[in-house]
């Protein structure tokens, strides 16, 4: 435990008259509950759109689980194991909480979709999380914060490129 996981160092990030980031280290390890804390327009959401491929820096070294990363976009961050999770929901509120975790990642055979394998795989994702929820409810009835525990689940989805396939 305790390996590094995400390393960034001398990240510089500049928006038209504004300098964002300043030469910023950032270090993960495994096991770490990291928080990012300061005032509005301090750089925290440049740094976490920097790590999940949403924005590019303009130098610095990035690092995800000890390989060297260029220039990441969102579907490259996702393979390589980042996922982040909003504080604003993104959810479809008229599906499913097995639906939502697996949207866009859909299990199918054929051309049908596999609503059990979805559900199998999302009840093992759920109970490796400790999340107590009902596959078959559809995620605009529950609260947020049970909305926020499904997007939560659903970057657990994200975590690897083909997570509970065998």
């Amino acid at each position: 435990m305790n390996d590094v996981i995400v390393s960034m160092k001398n990240i510089c990030k500049t928006f038209p008259g504004v300098k964002t980031l300043d030469n910023v280290q950032f270090e993960l390890r495994s096991g770490e509950v990291m928080a990012l804390l300061g005032e509005n327009g301090a750089g925290k959401s440049a740094l976490m759109k920097i790590l999940s491929g949403v924005c590019t820096r303009d130098s610095g070294e990035l690092e995800i689980f000890g390989k060297r990363c260029g220039d990441l976009n969102p579907k490259l961050a996702q393979s390589v194991g980042v996922a982040i999770i909003h504080q604003e929901l993104n959810m479809c509120r008229h599906l499913t909480v097995a639906e939502n975790m697996f949207l866009g990642r859909e299990k199918r055979k054929g051309i049908l979709l596999s609503d059990k394998e979805m559900e199998q795989a999302a009840a093992r994702i759920l109970g490796d999380l400790k999340i107590d929820l009902d596959l078959r409810q559809t995620v605009g009835s529950l609260p947020v914060s049970k909305q926020q525990m499904v997007e939560i689940a659903q970057g657990a989805v994200h975590e690897c490129p083909d997570p509970y396939h065998g």
